[in-house]
């Protein structure tokens, strides 16, 4: 038996500016399309780690592998600071237990 364990990540992020519209890059949160691209692609990260659950003694969410590909989106082109449940560090998940996207929030 498992249980699910939902993960909140926190993200800064730059994308790509056209000069003269310089206004456009410092919008305070995430651009709706982009918060969807994001979260669809870390879904798909995340159902990867489902899908290994039962051949490891644990789950890592790792860090690099939501930035590397956030990266993948068009437009973005930077990242700092991401965070999982807080902490900018790896999530080392037990085996009883699978990973579920909650939300992604930019600070």
């Amino acid at each position: 038996m498992f249980s699910q364990t939902r993960f909140f990540l926190s993200i800064l992020y730059f994308f790509q500016c056209n000069r003269g519209k310089e206004e456009n890059c410092r919008l305070p949160g995430l651009l709706s399309t982009q918060k969807e691209s994001i979260e669809n692609i870390l879904n798909d990260y995340f159902l990867s780690l489902r899908m290994n659950w039962a051949n490891t003694n644990e789950t890592i969410v790792r860090i690099t592998q939501i930035e590397t590909r956030i990266l993948s989106i068009n437009g973005i082109v930077d990242i700092s600071g991401t965070k999982i449940n807080g902490l900018e560090q790896n999530l080392v998940i037990p085996s009883h237990m699978i990973p579920v996207l909650e939300g992604v929030y930019n600070e």
